[in-house]
């Protein structure tokens, strides 16, 4: 089986590498798609890499560029399978694999921009994934609310939708998460100065205003402030498109005395075993990957109540579910969290249990592997 895996950036690959070596080793022919830059350096070396730029935001000219190279490369391969994800991959590699006559056309939702937008720009981008569903074969979402959101706005019809096992877009390697790292939390404590008996607040993921940064760091301002034993750490790149910080955000998270900014690190394991509570305030979320990561190491969330997040969280058990764009419930969340090192036990006990019984990545290759090769051979 031939199976073209493409995404606009190649960061996002880290998410399904287990994924993608898995399949190799099952004798799946991979070729990854994606932008110029590094791919996961643990990915298989049987796997083909082919460079082809995409624009994160909407450029009709160069859209159309990468649309014919997306089909030229789809007619010389000659693949079984194309599997996108991220937005912009998604729209081109359906309507390129539709022009190409792919017999299996596949993308995997993992959240939607135009939850937060509104107008023209909302109803365009609601089009663009209408469009996805309509020249796909099928068509997943990593998570079930997300499924269940995207049934009740109109955009696909029950038949033409469903999740992988328990959701999330690649699952996790318990193996190596639970075993060796590349830094202890001894190490990155030490490298960014941090007192190891601070309490340790950690986001992970890309620094974008759709990721609740600003409610973060104000949450985070008036806590530090009734409590100067805690610390914010902020472990992924900035944004550098429509959705950057303004100024002024990122002049005072560089300027606060408790907030490391470590930038995008390829394995923040260390990161999860060094911290307390990780903290996703986001506004939208397809699932929330971290989550799994953070919970394998003990670490508990508290995450916004939004589709995604209520199935990588269970609220009360395993982290605590805030209202979205709440600074202030944020606020609080965290205190009760930092008041309460039980608290942060029992909850990371259990998400710990969580994740181990449900979102072993093999499971989730093993799943996508028997839907490949229905959709292939029979």
């Amino acid at each position: 089986m031939k199976l073209a895996r493409i995404v606009s950036t190649p960061m996002a690959f880290c998410h399904i590498e287990d994924q993608i070596n898995w399949l190799a080793r099952e004798g799946v022919e991979i070729t990854l798609v994606s932008s110029q830059g590094s791919i996961p350096r643990r990915v298989s070396g049987s796997v083909r890499r082919v460079v082809i730029r995409f624009l994160r935001d909407p450029s009709i000219i160069f859209d159309l560029v990468t649309l014919v190279k997306l089909w030229m490369l789809f007619r010389r391969e000659q693949f079984d399978v194309v599997h996108s994800s991220t937005p912009k991959a998604g729209l081109l590699c359906a309507l390129a694999g539709f022009m190409a006559r792919v017999p299996v056309r596949i993308h995997s939702f993992t959240g939607q921009r135009w939850v937060t937008e509104s107008g023209l720009k909302r109803r365009i981008l609601i089009m663009f994934d209408r469009m996805i569903v309509q020249f796909c074969t099928v068509v997943y979402a990593d998570s079930r609310s997300q499924m269940e959101f995207l049934l009740n706005s109109g955009v696909i019809k029950k038949k033409q939708i469903s999740v992988i096992g328990e959701g999330s877009l690649g699952g996790i390697n318990i193996a190596r998460h639970s075993t060796s790292l590349p830094k202890t939390q001894a190490q990155v404590l030490d490298e960014t100065g941090i007192d190891l008996n601070c309490f340790k607040f950690l986001y992970v993921g890309r620094l974008n205003r759709d990721k609740g940064i600003l409610e973060l760091v104000i949450a985070f301002k008036k806590l530090y402030e009734q409590h100067p034993n805690s610390v914010l750490v902020l472990v992924g790149p900035r944004e550098m498109g429509s959705g950057k910080l303004d100024q002024w955000l990122v002049d005072l998270i560089e300027s606060h005395p408790a907030i490391y900014e470590i930038g995008f690190v390829e394995s923040p394991q260390a990161w999860f075993d060094a911290c307390d509570v990780q903290v996703l305030p986001s506004y939208r979320e397809g699932f929330g990957t971290v989550v799994l990561e953070a919970a394998l190491a003990g670490v508990p969330t508290i995450g916004t109540n939004i589709y995604g997040l209520r199935d990588a969280i269970v609220d009360g058990e395993t982290g605590e579910l805030i209202p979205v764009r709440d600074a202030e419930a944020l606020h609080h969340a965290m205190k009760q969290f930092l008041d309460d090192r039980e608290l942060v036990e029992r909850y990371g006990a259990k998400a710990r249990e969580r994740v181990i019984a449900k979102f072993g990545y093999e499971k989730i290759a093993s799943a996508l592997l028997q839907n490949y090769h229905e959709l292939v051979y029979e």
